[in-house]
């Protein structure tokens, strides 16, 4: 059988579909802060070869953020399909460090 495309119901905000999203409302729609974090930054640093996110304003003192409602639904269809944004590189694990080997009190070093 066809895989069917998702369908979810377009965003709408107090009766009315925004044009535009500041990151409150984004996270409001998506329901996670951290999903929004990593669009934003896979967006900004372009990190897939499509942007997650159309940046209609960058948000800097005095002036928010703002994005483009299509691109969040279209962002959410992608979700859907199984495609996650890349991790933020505050949650990539570090590759352990080998161990040490520590020096006992007393010990001497015998050079050959």
């Amino acid at each position: 059988m066809p895989e069917q495309p998702h369908t979810f119901k377009p965003i709408v905000v107090h009766g009315v579909r925004p044009l535009v999203l500041n990151k409150k409302l984004l996270i409001r729609v998506l329901g996670s802060e951290k999903l929004v974090q990593r669009m934003l930054y896979a967006t900004r640093h372009a990190l897939a070869p499509e942007p997650w996110l159309r940046i209609m304003r960058w948000g800097r003192p005095g002036c928010e953020l703002l994005v483009d409602t299509s691109s969040v639904e279209e962002a959410y269809a992608r979700i859907l399909a199984g495609e996650e944004p890349p991790r933020l590189p505050s949650e990539i694990p570090k590759p352990a460090e080998p161990a040490k080997q520590k020096r006992q009190p007393g010990a001497r070093m015998v050079s050959g």
